[in-house]
């Protein structure tokens, strides 16, 4: 296929503007030494120059290969659905689809992470921490109501309970010191 030639290239005409009804000035076009120059003012309602933005929402499959990607964790996908199903990941379900806000899977992404460095716990782990670090035996049953009257930091996610490593810590020092709980 030829090119047209530069000189046979046809002018758009001015077209008004959706806003003040005056010619758009990105479409006005003047001739300079034979030379057609165009204004780069941008259309505020022209929807082509603006850049896309990433999704809110995302389907199962693409939330779990960002999963995947981001934590480098190997999460099998029938794991990924399990999590939907159980509502540890939120989801919200528009007819037969369901998507996953992206806020969450951020989110989640986080907290796998903290998991991976070693900064955030199970209760069990935490419970085996803090008998290690005070010598004393603590049942699960004291920790979890240690959780649920706010005595220790905690985070839910879903029907987990991640625990920061260093409220663990700063709960051994209380109980060194003599503090009662």
């Amino acid at each position: 296929m030829k090119h047209p030639d530069k000189k046979s290239r046809k002018v758009r005409e001015p077209r008004p503007s959706l806003l003040t009804g005056k010619p758009d000035p990105e479409h006005l076009s003047t001739k300079a030494a034979g030379n057609e120059v165009k204004a780069v003012v941008p259309d505020p309602l022209d929807m082509s120059v603006m850049q896309a933005a990433p999704p809110a929402m995302l389907t199962p499959r693409i939330a779990w290969r960002r999963l995947c990607a981001a934590t480098g964790a190997g999460i099998a996908m029938r794991t990924f659905y399990l999590w939907i199903a159980t509502g540890k990941i939120d989801s919200v379900r528009m007819g037969r689809n369901t998507l996953i806000p992206a806020e969450a899977l951020d989110n989640l992404i986080n907290l796998i992470n903290q998991c991976l460095a070693g900064l955030m716990l199970t209760p069990r782990l935490a419970l085996r921490r803090l008998c290690a670090g005070t010598g004393c035996e603590i049942g699960i049953e004291t920790l979890y109501l240690w959780i649920a009257t706010c005595k220790i930091d905690s985070i839910r996610t879903g029907r987990n309970i991640l625990i920061p490593v260093e409220a663990v810590d700063n709960l051994i020092k209380l109980c060194l010191a003599g503090e009662r709980l």
